[in-house]
């Protein structure tokens, strides 16, 4: 739902290229997150070029939600991969829960499974 109304919003973009900063203002003004950083970190790119981080957090006791993420990108990458990093960790803001892995053992379960043929891919 989130995705879709993101890329409708970018559909009718006539002037390309879209900067990352448009695409993380844009879930910001719709609403779907109230903070969004970028981070460059370092990371060895052969085993991970970006992550996204998500939280909630309180200004306040008992004050409103800020839904925050951090975006930490692998400092080593190319400024175009840098770019593309960016953009795909800003769309996973859009996934629902039952798009996200819950837990470590989900993930190692997904990483396990990546390295498999899908024919014999374990239950997640």
């Amino acid at each position: 739902m989130h995705l879709n109304k993101l890329l409708d919003h970018f559909d009718n973009y006539t002037r390309l290229h879209i900067s990352v900063n448009a695409i993380r203002d844009q879930l910001v003004d719709f609403g779907i997150q109230d903070e969004i950083r970028f981070h460059f970190v370092e990371i060895g790119e052969d085993t991970l070029r970006g992550l996204l981080f998500r939280y909630t957090r309180h200004n306040v006791v008992y004050g409103e939600p800020i839904r925050c993420s951090e975006v930490c990108i692998a400092k080593s990458l190319h400024p175009e991969w840098r770019r593309l990093v960016a953009v795909k960790e800003l769309l996973h803001i859009t996934d629902t829960p039952q798009e996200t892995a819950q837990s470590e053992n989900a993930v190692d379960r997904l990483i396990e499974n990546l390295s498999l043929p899908m024919d014999i891919w374990q239950e997640t």
